[in-house]
C-alpha cells in the first residue's frame, strides 16, 4: 500500500503498523474518557446480553498480541467449561483489556501473561496472572488501600498464543 504504483518498503510498512496500533490505542483512550464522562453525567447503564466470557478473553488476548510480541512476552489462555453469562460484553471486554494491558506493562521481556476462564458451582471465575513484579503491600506502589495489594499467582501450562 504505497503511494501510486510504488509499494511500501519493509521499514515503511513496520512504521505504518506502529502508527496504526498507536491510532487504535489513542482511539480507545478517547472512547474510555468519553465513557467516564457519560458515567459521571448519567450513571452507568449496562447493555446486557448472553455472552461467552471465554470468547471475550480470547479477543482481548488477540488484541494484546502485538504489544506482547514486541516485548517478547507469551500470552496464554486456559479455559475450563462453558462460561456463558448474561452481562454487558463491552464492559467485560474492557475489564479483560485493562487487566491484560496492566499485566503486560509490569512483566519483563521473556515473561508470560496468563488468562484463565472457568466455572465453579455455576459461577464464572476469570483471572489474569503474570510473571511480572508482585505488589505485596499497598506501600510498594504508593496505594492507600489494602484492596490494591496483590500477589503473583503461579502460572500453569496452557494454550500459548505467542
Amino acid at each position: 500500500m504505497g503511494t501510486g504504483d510504488t509499494p511500501l518498503g519493509d521499514d515503511d510498512a513496520r512504521f505504518l503498523e506502529v502508527v496504526r496500533r498507536n491510532v487504535a490505542r489513542l482511539q480507545h483512550m478517547v472512547e474510555e474518557l468519553l465513557f467516564v464522562g457519560r458515567v459521571d453525567a448519567e450513571g452507568l447503564s449496562l447493555d446486557r446480553d448472553e455472552v461467552n466470557v471465554g470468547e471475550l478473553a480470547r479477543n482481548a488476548i488477540r488484541s494484546a498480541l502485538p504489544v506482547a510480541h514486541a516485548q517478547s512476552l507469551t500470552l496464554e489462555l486456559e479455559e475450563h467449561g462453558s462460561a456463558h453469562a448474561f452481562a454487558d460484553p463491552k464492559r467485560i471486554a474492557q475489564v479483560f483489556d485493562n487487566l491484560i494491558s496492566n499485566a503486560i506493562k509490569f512483566t519483563r521481556p521473556g515473561g508470560s501473561v496468563g488468562v484463565s476462564v472457568s466455572t465453579d458451582e455455576g459461577e464464572i471465575v476469570a483471572s489474569v496472572s503474570d510473571t511480572g513484579r508482585a505488589f505485596h503491600s499497598p506501600s510498594s506502589r504508593g496505594c492507600s488501600s489494602d484492596s490494591f495489594a496483590a500477589a503473583r499467582p503461579a502460572m500453569s501450562p496452557a494454550r500459548a498464543w505467542a
